[in-house]
């Protein structure tokens, strides 16, 4: 004869491994949301600082190439630097006046258009503002 099932028996495993399955997701939700917190509370510093980090980088210059010149030593073509400057004018502040101060800069003389203080003055994202040296 065919045994019959214990309906209360199975009912009550089906439970205890309902009742665990809830419990590991539960675990994983609390370590989830533990290290959501230890990121957002305690290293909040350092990860902003490497945040605003990231954001700047120094870009290495590459050496000039040389001249290109014919066969009687006459040049052809010359190398010249040329910069390009990136402002984002929502942290710029008063943006007329960072021009204003990069015109002024004693790092080098700066030639900027006044086409290029036109396109950025009412743009949100970044501009890039031609400039070479004098």
């Amino acid at each position: 004869m065919a045994e019959l099932r214990n309906l209360q028996a199975d009912l009550a495993q089906f439970r205890k491994r309902v009742l665990v399955a809830a419990a590991v997701v539960l675990l994983a939700f609390l370590l989830l949301g533990l290290r959501l917190m230890y990121l957002q509370i305690y290293r909040h510093d350092d990860l902003l600082e490497q945040a605003d980090n990231n954001r700047t980088t120094a870009v290495p210059t590459p050496p000039n190439r040389g001249q290109i010149l014919d066969r009687n030593g006459v040049v052809l073509a010359t190398n010249y630097a040329a910069y390009t400057l990136e402002i984002t004018p929502n942290k710029a502040g008063n943006l007329e006046a960072v021009i204003e101060d990069l015109g002024k800069s004693s790092i080098s003389q700066h030639v900027i258009a006044s086409n290029s203080k036109r396109s950025v003055k009412n743009r949100k994202v970044l501009i890039p503002c031609p400039y070479a040296r004098a």
